[in-house]
């Protein structure tokens, strides 16, 4: 979850091109609900196709992605963790995604040490220059990144909610100059949140309403237009604003219209799939909204979606129809939702007045 939403983007407005390396042998995904523990089968699988992914932003994006796992499902990996760390310091790496490999390296340590300070200050500091260096689109993308925080799981988007509070502030999104549209739209998904974290409940009313008037607009100007990048990126910002504002409700004690807000985007994601498929250009989304639907208690509906996905990596060795980075982001999920339904049901199994363990 910690680059989902800017991948989401990378998807909409480019062309999603598959991985430049051979591929390695094949992994059968599904397989891993028959192993003894499903949850480390699927964090093998990503790792193992984390070699075919060369580029470097991209391989920004997996490492990250997999040590937020590790982090989520108490694994542990010294060589993610140098991974992480030499990407941090890559050239080859932008600095918003060097910025995510902060974040992902403190998630990592806070889960085997809660007081674990070092990487929290690297990471504050590591913002900090950024915020100052950055401009246009890049600064955008560094404040949006931040505002997602609010998705984050427990405990780590409590960790760092402080900071993101600070961070994305109406005023400061409002003070932000993107260099196009594109952009300019994600920052009006994010000014509901915006609200959300500074616990203004009629601020976050007025700028949802403004965003959903314009992704009206936009969908029907998306829907006369000939070209599939423009529908693409309608949806995208569509499943955003609804999946960001569920969230929000969900802050704000609303769960029945939290609930409504991710029908909305599962409607959006549908439409979107009548013309590409579950496919590289789909499947970000469909993240989204299989997350969204499991952790609101529709864990059937979210695991059918998923074994959707999970088919479609079986089937794709060669990282054609969903590129490799994309591929191991769905393998980390079907970890991440294995793993807390396991602990959820071994909760429910605790008697009244026995321990956890």
């Amino acid at each position: 979850m910690i680059v989902g939403l800017m991948k989401l983007l990378i998807v909409a407005c480019l062309i999603v091109l598959p991985g430049t390396a051979a591929a390695a042998k094949p992994v059968v995904a599904s397989a891993c609900y028959r192993a003894a523990d499903a949850v480390p089968c699927f964090i093998a699988a990503a790792k193992l196709k984390l070699k075919q992914v060369t580029r470097g932003d991209d391989r920004a994006d997996a490492v990250g992605e997999i040590l937020y796992t590790l982090a989520a499902t108490n694994g542990r990996d010294a060589a993610m963790v140098q991974a992480a760390t030499e990407l941090a310091a890559s050239r080859a790496v932008r600095p918003v995604k060097q910025m995510d490999l902060f974040y992902a390296l403190d998630l990592y340590a806070s889960a085997a040490d809660t007081s674990a300070q070092p990487t929290y200050v690297a990471a504050l500091g590591r913002f900090a220059a950024l915020e100052k260096e950055l401009k246009g689109n890049a600064q955008v993308e560094l404040y949006v990144n931040a505002c997602s925080i609010i998705a984050w799981q427990e405990p780590f988007g409590e960790r760092w909610h402080d900071f993101a509070r600070s961070v994305c502030a109406p005023a400061k999104l409002q003070a932000l100059k993107p260099d196009n549209g594109v952009y300019q739209a994600l920052l009006l998904a994010m000014l509901p949140v915006a609200a959300t974290l500074a616990a203004d409940r009629d601020a976050f009313a007025a700028s949802t309403d403004y965003a959903l008037l314009w992704l009206h607009a936009s969908e029907k100007a998306a829907a006369k237009s000939k070209k599939g990048g423009d529908k693409d990126f309608v949806a995208f910002i569509g499943v955003l604003i609804h999946t960001m504002n569920s969230l929000c409700l969900d802050a704000f004690d609303e769960p029945d219209a939290a609930d409504d807000e991710i029908d909305v985007s599962l409607k959006v994601l549908r439409r979107m799939e009548l013309r590409v498929g579950v496919s590289g250009r789909s499947t970000p989304l469909r993240r989204q909204v299989v997350e969204s639907l499991f952790y609101t208690g529709r864990e059937a509906a979210a695991k059918e979606m998923l074994g959707q996905m999970l088919k479609r990596v079986d089937g794709d060795t060669a990282g054609r129809v969903i590129p490799f980075a994309e591929q191991i982001a769905i393998l980390l999920l079907a970890a991440k939702l294995e793993y807390d339904e396991r602990h959820d049901s071994e909760r429910l199994c605790v008697p009244d007045g026995g321990v956890e363990i």
